[in-house]
C-alpha cells in the first residue's frame, strides 16, 4: 500500500550524532507512543499491520513542508538530501515530496499542521521549541550559547532530553538527524556610527530587534534602545535613520540586501540560528524498523550536508560584502564585553522562564 497521511493543506505564508544524542528517542520509540500507531496510517486513518523488521518494506510517500524558498540550505541542503539518500537506498520505494515557500503557510502553522497530520513533515527553524517545550528555547537566545560546537554539545547532552520529549508529546512531532548550522548573526552598524567593539560604543543607538520578549531584553540590558521593526522594513529604517543597527546572519542580510544601507559588519557571533527535519511523530512510528533506520541515517546525513552547505554560503556573502560593497568586516569585536553585559537579563531568564542554570548551559 502507499503509506501517505496527506489531508490537505493550510494557509499561505560533520558526523551523524543522531543515536548518541536524545537517548528520549529509545524510551518514546518503545513506550505509549509507539503504540499510537501499529501499522501504516491510511489516508482515512485507518491503520493496516506494518511490514515488520524482517519483511520486506511497503511503499510509502510523504511531503516534507517548509516556509523557507527552494534555495534555501533548510531546502536545498537538509531536505532535498534527505529526498535523495531515502529514495535511492529505498530503490524507489519511499518517495518524498518537497513543498518549499510557504504553499502551507508560515513556520507555526506548517509545525502545527505537521502536529496534527496534514502533512508528514517538515524542515524549518526552532519554532517547535518555542512552540511546544518553550522552557528549552533557551538556545536560540542572543549570547546564551558560545558557537555552533557547544549548541551540538547541548542538544546530545541530558539536559535536552526533557525538551525533545515535550515536542514528542505536546507537538506530536520529533527532530530528526542533527541541528542544521544557518548562520551566525552579528551587529551591523552605519557609517556615522562606525565600528562596534564593546557596549560602550553603542550608547543612544537604535536596533533593529525580532519582537521576540527575551531577544528585547537581552539587547536593552546590553545598553541598546530597541525598535519592533518587521524585517521588510528594514532597509528602509536603516536608510532613514529609524534605526541604526540590525543584527542578522549574512544570509539574510543578504537576501534583504542591507548591504547597501549598513557600513560595518561587526563579527559578534551572539546566536547562532539553527534549524532541523521535524517527523508527525505517528506518521514516524507507521513506519517498520527499516524505514524508521532511513529515516534517522538519512536525516543524519542530509543535516549534516545543510550545515556545511550554509557555513561555505555564509564565508561568501561575507567575502562579497567586502569585495564588492566595501563592507568594513569588523573582527575586533568584544564578544565576551557583551556576553558580561548581557550576563543580569540571560540569568533572570533563566530563574524566570527557562530550564536549567546558565552555568549548567555553559559547562556542557
Amino acid at each position: 500500500m502507499t503509506h501517505n497521511t496527506n489531508q490537505g493543506s493550510a494557509s499561505n505564508d560533520v558526523t551523524g550524532r543522531t543515536s548518541a544524542r536524545r537517548p528520549f528517542l529509545k524510551t518514546v520509540g518503545g513506550g505509549i507512543l509507539a503504540t499510537t500507531l501499529a501499522g501504516c496510517l491510511g489516508d482515512g486513518g485507518s491503520t493496516e499491520p506494518a511490514s515488520g523488521d524482517g519483511g520486506e518494506s511497503e511503499e510509502v510517500s510523504m511531503t516534507i513542508a517548509s516556509a523557507f524558498s527552494e534555495d534555501h540550505v533548510l531546502i536545498a541542503g537538509a531536505a532535498q538530501k534527505f529526498k535523495e539518500i531515502v529514495e535511492e537506498e529505498s530503490g524507489g520505494k519511499f518517495t518524498v515530496q518537497i513543498s518549499p515557500g510557504g504553499a502551507y503557510g508560515a513556520e507555526d502553522e506548517i509545525s502545527e499542521l505537521t502536529a496534527e497530520g496534514g502533512i508528514e513533515a517538515h524542515s524549518g527553524g526552532t519554532f517547535p521549541f518555542l512552540q511546544y517545550a518553550p522552557k528549552y528555547f533557551f538556545f536560540a537566545n542572543p549570547f546564551v550559547m558560545k558557537d555552533f560546537d557547544h549548541i551540538l554539545r547541548l542538544h546530545e547532552s541530558d539536559l535536552m532530553e526533557e525538551g525533545y520529549s515535550k515536542i514528542v508529546e505536546n507537538g506530536n512531532q520529533r527532530p530528526v538527524g542533527n541541528m542544521v548550522y544557518r548562520g551566525a548573526r552579528h551587529l551591523c552598524t552605519k557609517e556615522k556610527t562606525g565600528a562596534v567593539n564593546t557596549p560602550e560604543d553603542i550608547e543612544g543607538l537604535t536596533l533593529r530587534v525580532a519582537e521576540i520578549p527575551p531577544w528585547v531584553q537581552v539587547f536593552s540590558e546590553i545598553g541598546f534602545d530597541t525598535a519592533a521593526i518587521t524585517w521588510t522594513e528594514v532597509y528602509s529604517a536603516l536608510q532613514t535613520g529609524t534605526a541604526d543597527s540590525v543584527e542578522a546572519p549574512p544570509g539574510a542580510l543578504n537576501s534583504a540586501q542591507l548591504y547597501e544601507v549598513f557600513a560595518h559588519l561587526n563579527i559578534t557571533s551572539h546566536q547562532i540560528t539553527t534549524g532541523n527535519i521535524y517527523f508527525n511523530e505517528d506518521f514516524y512510528q507507521g513506519l517498520d524498523k527499516t524505514y524508521q533506520d532511513l529515516v534517522q541515517q538519512a536525516s543524519a546525513k542530509a543535516t549534516d550536508h545543510a550545515s556545511q552547505m550554509a557555513k561555505e554560503q555564509e564565508q561568501s556573502y561575507i567575502d562579497t560584502f567586502k569585495s564588492e560593497y566595501n563592507i568594513a568586516v569588523n573582527k575586533s569585536a568584544d564578544r565576551a564585553a557583551f556576553t558580561s553585559a548581557a550576563e543580569p537579563a540571560i540569568k533572570k531568564l533563566f530563574d524566570e522562564k527557562w530550564a536549567h542554570t546558565w552555568e549548567d548551559v555553559q559547562n556542557v
